[in-house]
């Protein structure tokens, strides 16, 4: 994105690339000129206004200067935020790494960033990171000048998940940020049911969590409902809050009931969905006869969506390629279609965005299928991503799918993946009653 910076930002970057934020350089403007209580008037400021910083950028109506402040209160080796607004994670290289600056010697470490108006996005500090980036639980640090928070659920049964990297983060909201309005609580609709089983992949230790959501107002004998198949089932329940937009969608009449699996992830989750037969065939011939058989689904395809985020989008346009008479439709959330298994059984990236599957559709007669696929507007964290989802869209729109694509203002987080999931559903399913 191209921003339009007035003359005295455009000179301040070149000048120090280390300082956006005309605050901060205001501030070490005082500080230079000898004034010793610039830094106490500072934070008194701080203290009643709060924190992150938002200042205006003279010429640019869409995008502002956010800057992530914090007082020093113990001595460190460094900190760090951990945020893809500041274009890169912590552990990048060179001016990619997420580090917060000093200023001078006083107790005031920041970083700026400029960012959307319309943005919301998370973020968290940690201090003392060693050179192998890694940290102690007690050098993450909640900002203590920002009172918005994020605490997502933990699951009991996987308290270790590494998606989750703590237990607690902050929200930057900008003034423009939009509500959440498709996870929000609402005391007039009414709620949907979660049951839960078990079944066991051949390749597991243990036997993984499939949960079924049935709509409020489901009966065993009343009409077939459509059908939502998702990968990463615990994330979507808990994290993406994929039930909770469902019974909003349903309750506001935007599509028709709608029943939702929700399938575990394994340890080896990463090898389970890159184009894996094994764990398709899982699904088709073990997990949905059993849904069907216990509950009133369609088996129209037209009215059945496999549904994943991350890797499990580029499984679900596997899954469909591979058996488009079960599945008609494909939700993919910030699909990771660069990823590959090499001949040596490793986990690879395509830096150039290339991608097998991509080639397969490119090469195949086009299918009956309905694809919705989306990406964040942060999401340039690893070089093949982005670049593979476009590639992605612009081969199905040109062998002739039904393709509707979307860049949401956000990141690679489950909390960006909440809102746009509804307007996948909605693409997918509206006029499909």
């Amino acid at each position: 994105m191209r921003y339009l910076l007035d003359n005295l930002i455009a000179k301040l970057i070149m000048k120090n690339k280390k300082i956006l934020s005309p605050m901060i350089l205001k501030l070490e403007e005082d500080m230079n000129s000898g004034n010793d209580n610039a830094i106490d008037i500072f934070w008194e400021k701080i203290e009643r206004e709060g924190a992150p910083l938002i200042e205006d950028i003279e010429g640019d109506e869409e995008n502002s200067i956010v800057t992530v402040i914090w007082k020093q209160d113990r001595e460190i080796d460094n900190i760090f935020v951990f945020s893809e607004i500041f274009g890169g994670w912590m552990f990048g290289e060179g001016d990619k790494k997420t580090n917060l600056y000093r200023l001078g010697n006083s107790d005031l470490w920041y970083r700026s960033a400029i960012l959307s108006k319309k943005a919301r996005c998370l973020y968290i500090l940690i201090a003392n990171v060693n050179e192998e980036y890694e940290w102690r639980d007690e050098d993450v640090i909640i900002d203590p000048l920002n009172p918005k928070t994020y605490t997502p659920v933990r699951d009991e049964e996987n308290p270790e998940d590494i998606a989750l990297l703590v237990p607690t983060e902050n929200i930057i909201e900008m003034p423009e940020a939009k509500e959440k309005i498709w996870t929000k609580e609402r005391t007039d609709n009414n709620i949907g049911k979660i049951h839960m089983s078990r079944f066991k992949f051949k390749s597991d230790k243990k036997e993984r969590r499939v949960w079924i959501y049935t709509p409020y107002g489901y009966e065993e004998d009343g009409s077939n409902n459509n059908l939502m198949v998702f990968t990463d089932g615990w994330e979507y329940i808990n994290l993406v809050e994929a039930p909770k937009i469902l019974d909003n969608l349903i309750g506001d009449s935007h599509i028709s009931p709608t029943c939702a699996v929700f399938i575990e992830s394994s340890d080896n989750r990463a090898k389970e969905l890159i184009c894996n037969n094994e764990y398709f065939e899982f699904i088709i011939e073990d997990i949905l006869p059993w849904v069907r058989e216990n509950y009133k689904v369609t088996k129209n395809p037209k009215n059945t969506i496999i549904t994943g985020l991350s890797l499990g989008g580029q499984f679900a346009a596997y899954a469909a390629l591979n058996g488009s008479d079960v599945f008609g439709n494909v939700l993919s959330q910030s699909g990771a279609f660069a990823w590959f298994i090499d001949d040596k059984g490793e986990i690879q990236l395509d830096s150039e965005g290339n991608s097998k599957l991509i080639e397969e559709y490119k090469d195949s007669e086009a299918l009956p299928i309905d694809f919705y696929l989306n990406m964040g507007s942060l999401e340039g964290f690893s070089k093949g991503h982005v670049e593979a989802n476009n590639r992605m869209i612009a081969t199905l729109k040109s062998k002739g799918y039904n393709v509707t694509s979307e860049t949401f203002i956000g990141a690679h987080l489950y909390y960006d993946w909440q809102d746009n999931l509804a307007n996948g559903v909605k693409a997918l399913l509206v006029d499909k009653q």
